[in-house]
């Protein structure tokens, strides 16, 4: 498997409910190289930039709250999503050296709906490193 250069904040990232009103999608260990990705408030009102030191921080506020917490969950399950696409996209390619055998048992119209959600997740790997697919 391939593994892709990538610029963002290696995972896992996980959930902090510590403060009542937020979500905190958080990396690194607890103390050590801890890092706040984004912070989802519980409360309803608008984006929100802040400078946290050297960092700036984005505060998602969304409504309702159910919504708030479905969006921290996927925020923190991104590095995970993109490892894992990334390996069954290098696996699928993988395939191509017995595409004709592919093609004979499964059909042809098979291996393109295969090869179109291949360059699918191609293109949502290179948007999420903040490329052009």
């Amino acid at each position: 498997m391939t593994k892709t250069a990538t610029n963002f904040t290696p995972g896992p990232w996980r959930l902090d409910r510590s403060v009542r009103d937020s979500i905190f999608v958080e990396a690194g260990h607890r103390g050590i190289n801890e890092r706040t990705i984004v912070t989802v408030s519980l409360t309803e009102t608008e984006w929100e930039k802040r400078n946290v030191g050297s960092f700036q921080e984005c505060v998602a506020r969304t409504k309702p709250v159910k919504t708030a917490e479905a969006d921290a969950y996927l925020i923190a399950s991104a590095p995970a999503m993109y490892e894992a696409l990334n390996g069954l996209a290098n696996t699928v390619d993988g395939f191509r050296i017995i595409e004709e055998e592919i093609r004979a048992a499964a059909g042809n119209t098979n291996w393109e709906v295969l090869q179109h959600w291949i360059d699918e997740a191609r293109n949502a790997l290179a948007l999420a490193r903040g490329e052009k697919p």
